[in-house]
């Protein structure tokens, strides 16, 4: 199995900077997986795709375009994730990264409908309704704040991200 590639996808978006933590979970994940390679979702917005690129990832836009008047919320609420299901049958990631927002939510559904081991990273000190509603499928919530364990929501779990934390997904 050496000289495999293990491939990850990172999905975040729908507000601006969910996707720059998964640039640095991206970094361990490549110490802890040398044969690592990274897939990135986003809403598309151009700093997110020039950020994702120049770090060396591969990324893809889901959804209306950033500058659409269009609410991207309304699209992701009532998607039938086929799009989403299509690129994780595809790419068949070692693990699916949800980073937050309408499309790591979407992304995170799909994920748990394939039955791929699923990773919610909550960036907040409060929980989003997207890690909430995610929870109960994740193999994995890592929360950014100690403060977070505190305001959880009933039967959601959750470990502040480490290096130990990453291994367990990885």
């Amino acid at each position: 199995m050496q000289g495999q590639t293990t491939n990850f996808f990172l999905a975040g978006g729908g507000e601006p900077g969910l996707l720059l933590a998964g640039l640095a979970i991206a970094d361990e994940l490549s110490a802890l997986v040398p044969q690592a390679r990274f897939l990135f979702g986003g809403s598309g917005a151009a700093d997110e795709c020039r950020r994702v690129c120049h770090a060396g990832h591969e990324y893809v836009a889901f959804g209306n375009p950033p500058d659409s008047r269009r609410s991207r919320m309304w699209r992701w609420l009532w998607s039938d994730r086929s799009e989403e299901r299509r690129v994780l049958e595809r790419l068949q990631p070692a693990a699916v990264i949800s980073l937050g927002g309408a499309i790591g939510e979407t992304i995170g559904h799909a994920a748990a409908t394939l039955g791929l081991p699923l990773a919610v990273l909550e960036q907040r000190v409060a929980a989003s309704p997207a890690t909430q509603r995610l929870a109960a499928k994740a193999s994995l919530v890592c929360l950014g704040f100690e403060q977070t364990r505190h305001r959880q929501v009933a039967g959601m779990i959750g470990e502040l991200v480490s290096c130990g934390a990453l291994k367990r997904v990885a």
